[in-house]
């Protein structure tokens, strides 16, 4: 299963966990939030891992944070007259 990316804006500030980086997340500016499956082949975690990424890492192969983030389902239209109830 692949992994579930969503952007956030930072209330608080944050440590930027990408391999290699050391920058911080301040207040106001937006990272991406990645949450890694169980079993990821290349990192080996045997629970959920969440990662917070900086703007400048999520970025850095040429993809926007918008591009990155896993869209979401739609949702299930609700029925607007009782009848259409199952």
């Amino acid at each position: 299963m692949p992994e579930i990316r969503t952007v956030r804006t930072a209330r608080t500030a944050h440590d930027c966990q990408a391999l290699y980086c050391e920058a911080t997340i301040q207040p106001g500016e937006q990272y991406l939030v990645t949450a890694l499956t169980p079993g990821d082949e290349f990192i080996g975690n045997l629970t959920w891992q969440r990662l917070k990424i900086c703007e400048p890492c999520a970025t850095r192969w040429g993809q926007t944070l918008a591009e990155q983030a896993t869209p979401r389902r739609p949702r299930r239209p609700t029925p607007s007259k009782p009848e259409e109830m199952p």
